[in-house]
């Protein structure tokens, strides 16, 4: 608990950071506006979310938040690079976007190698966790298992191309 405190610690302190460099341009009266590039509700929104409560009173125009899912995240990824280049409107994603999906997507809207770094929000683990009646002892059992039955065995993650998804 106390290392997820630590980060999250310093997640707040980094985007804070880069935001409160911003501070010497012209106060403008429009939104700060974070584009999330999946549904609300998962790490991808919630981390933006917490940011936002630390750095909303530092723009006049307010901060908002605004999820653009789909296509693993690319439809978010276009609609900021695509954006005026004036610093209002921002990409807070997970890696999908920025470093997977032109591995994983033929032709892409945007040129990935293009994007401005600011911050690492955070470094969050991809877990996997298995029905407690099931009897494997280790994760090499479990493997074992899923490769004799394949059938028999099912995932959950977030989409194509998420890190839970090529995890998985």
């Amino acid at each position: 608990m106390r290392n997820e405190s630590i980060r999250r610690r310093e997640a707040l302190i980094g985007i804070a950071t880069a935001v409160a460099s911003t501070g010497s341009l012209a106060q403008s009266n429009q939104p700060l506006k974070i584009v999330v590039p999946f549904s609300a509700g998962g790490t991808a929104d919630v981390l933006p979310r917490l940011v936002v409560e630390k750095i909303r009173a530092d723009y006049a125009g307010g901060v908002i938040i605004e999820n653009k899912p789909g296509a693993g995240g690319n439809i978010g990824a276009d609609l900021v690079f695509r954006a005026p280049p004036d610093g209002m409107t921002v990409l807070a994603s997970p890696p999908g976007p920025i470093a997977i999906n032109h591995n994983l997507y033929q032709k892409l809207s945007f040129d990935p190698t293009r994007w401005v770094p600011v911050t690492i929000l955070a470094t969050v683990p991809n877990v996997l966790v298995i029905n407690p009646k099931l009897p494997f002892k280790s994760l090499g059992e479990f493997i074992a298992y899923a490769k004799a039955n394949p059938k028999k065995v099912t995932v959950a993650t977030q989409g194509d191309g998420s890190t839970s998804h090529l995890t998985a």
